[in-house]
């Protein structure tokens, strides 16, 4: 089934692992699906009477898939909530959607369904997103993958019960019947693509508590950027199980945290600035916007980036375009707020959209 399904459908952010919350949003997805083996299998031999293989049982059941989807201008916010926290500025719209990690909370959950057909779905039962990326290129719609393990995953139907289908951490729960994702879907939406974007270093970052939003003072345009990948890892623990009647995991607990950033730059200007930065260690800032319009679109803030030091390209034998990757690391950091003090984080998500609460 992996990757093969026609819709994926999520609900809000919830707390309780045991709960399916009807989805109320339904995302166009690349692909979204299952990994790998939904069960694990334990063998035993008997060597007293044979060699040969004498049973198989199934054991544990972790479940875990992947859902890659573009970067809409709307429909996305719960899945990003599931994890972060926001603040959304009131008015007519757009709304301002500034999000952080709050480390003093565990992450959000969420019900989901795959939709495979219009009588069969695969429910996903208190998944989180342990890890998800941002990648963007020029002249290419900005591409998410979320990364989600979950409690459980049970077949649904039109009539689950009906067909007999049940959960497997509680074979007498009937699993949820589909819904439709027909009548979930958003407008349809161009979604943000790179060649609207812009990158950003350096400047003065101050951030609104208000707003949760990041802005920043006389930067520097970074304007031979041929791509850059967002990558952050929750690194959740997903050995949650406990001694109990059911074989599925029953918590999942963020670990440390990895935000890693990688740049694709033309070397066209031999512009040898970051070349520096890396070498002596020096920490700096970065914005990456995305834009559908003026107003709508996405904003990530990353107030001090280590780049890990890195080799000049190749001297080859022609004057042929040449483009160097370049890796890093967003570290945490005390941003000046503008209410009193300083804000300490990592990175800024802000999502301008015209959903008014997400």
């Amino acid at each position: 089934m992996a990757n093969s399904c026609e819709a994926f459908s999520y609900g809000a952010p919830q707390v309780n692992i045991s709960t399916f919350l009807t989805p109320t949003i339904a995302l166009r997805v690349e692909s979204a699906g299952q990994n790998g083996s939904q069960w694990e299998v334990s063998e035993e031999r008997n060597l007293g009477s044979c060699r040969d293989l004498a049973t198989q049982d199934l054991g544990a059941r972790p479940a875990g898939g992947t859902i890659v989807t573009n970067f809409w201008d709307i429909g996305l916010g719960k899945l990003f909530k599931t994890f972060m926290a926001d603040e959304a500025v009131s008015g007519g719209g757009p709304y301002v959607h500034g999000m952080l990690y709050d480390d003093s909370a565990e992450l959000n959950l969420f019900s989901a369904q795959l939709h495979y057909s219009p009588t069969l779905a695969l429910s996903l039962l208190g998944a989180v997103v342990n890890s998800w990326e941002l990648a963007v290129a020029k002249k290419e719609r900005a591409k998410l993958t979320f990364n989600w393990e979950a409690k459980d995953t049970g077949l649904s139907s039109d009539n689950s019960a009906g067909s007999g289908y049940f959960w497997h951490y509680s074979p007498t729960t009937n699993t949820p019947n589909i819904t439709n994702p027909a009548t979930l879907y958003p407008a349809a939406a161009r979604g943000l693509w790179f060649y609207d974007a812009s990158i950003y270093r350096g400047g003065t970052f101050t951030f609104n508590p208000t707003t949760q939003r990041c802005a920043v003072a006389a930067p520097t345009q970074l304007t031979t950027i041929s791509g850059a990948t967002i990558a952050v890892n929750h690194n959740v623990d997903t050995d949650g199980y406990f001694l109990a009647s059911d074989r599925t995991r029953g918590a999942f607990c963020a670990q440390n945290r990895d935000i890693d950033l990688t740049l694709e730059l033309d070397w066209c200007d031999k512009d040898v600035t970051l070349y520096q930065l890396a070498e002596a260690g020096a920490p700096f800032g970065i914005k990456l916007t995305l834009l559908k319009t003026a107003t709508i679109g996405a904003e990530l803030y990353f107030p001090s980036v280590f780049l890990a030091p890195f080799a000049l390209p190749d001297v080859s034998g022609d004057k042929a375009k040449r483009t160097i990757s370049v890796k890093g690391k967003a570290l945490s950091a005390d941003v000046t707020n503008t209410t009193s003090g300083t804000t300490k984080m990592a990175m800024n998500l802000v999502i301008l959209s015209n959903e008014a609460t997400i």
